[in-house]
């Protein structure tokens, strides 16, 4: 190979075989291993977003649920006969005389006031809320289950085994244990869900999927503070 001089200092012309094969497997290894690591957060990433989102829809049925079960039975005046109108396992509907003018109805009319008539309901996976005489929206998406506990005065439960409690003890209610289970929009092949959800009352609301799909159990316990004035 040719040399030259600049000085004391010898610039070789060019690399040896062997020196390039060696350069193309660090090159190789590095590559590799940057790859890997952008995959890997990418997943990461969404995964991530898939649980974020997730969280956010169970936390915003949640959120509603709360709200408007405080309020039911709310009677200012008693004479609209509020309180719960349907009190299933997993379905609810509730009233309440928020604008105070002693009844449910609009003007006397067949309808309902804003917000004074409220069902919930799971219907395909989704949490929907129906207002009035209108029509069931999605208010939360890819919900797996929903559990409504009923309790009187001294926390006895109105519904065991996961039944619905009867008309006629419609007006014991005094708070509901609200459980509710919300899985991601889309399954991650690296992961199996084996768990087994269950209400505050240790009963299974929803079995082992042994699917692919993460979930998150979120629960709680709502004071009717109307009922029973």
């Amino acid at each position: 190979m040719k040399t030259s001089c600049f000085g004391n200092i010898s610039l070789m012309s060019g690399f040896t075989l062997v020196e390039l094969l060696i350069t193309l497997l660090i090159f190789s290894v590095v590559s590799t291993a940057i790859y890997t690591s952008y995959l890997t957060q990418q997943k990461t990433y969404i995964t991530q977003g898939q649980v974020t989102a997730m969280q956010q829809s169970i936390r915003t049925g949640m959120y509603h649920l709360e709200r408007e079960l405080r309020m039911a039975g709310f009677d200012p005046h008693n004479t609209a006969k509020s309180g719960f109108l349907i009190a299933n396992s997993d379905e609810l509907q509730i009233s309440a005389d928020l604008n105070e003018n002693g009844t449910l109805l609009k003007d006397g009319g067949p309808s309902f006031d804003t917000d004074e008539n409220i069902h919930y309901a799971i219907v395909e996976n989704s949490l929907k809320r129906k207002s009035g005489i209108g029509y069931l929206q999605p208010l939360a998406e890819n919900i797996d289950a929903i559990n409504f506990i009923y309790l009187d005065e001294d926390n006895d439960v109105l519904n065991p085994d996961l039944g619905d409690v009867p008309a006629n003890d419609f007006k014991k209610i005094r708070s509901v244990q609200i459980t509710m289970v919300a899985r991601t929009d889309k399954p991650d092949p690296e992961y199996r869900d084996t768990n087994v959800y269950r209400n505050q009352q240790d009963e299974i609301i929803l079995a082992a999927q042994n699917d692919h799909y993460r979930r998150r159990m979120l629960t709680t316990t709502i004071r009717c503070r109307n009922m029973g004035l």
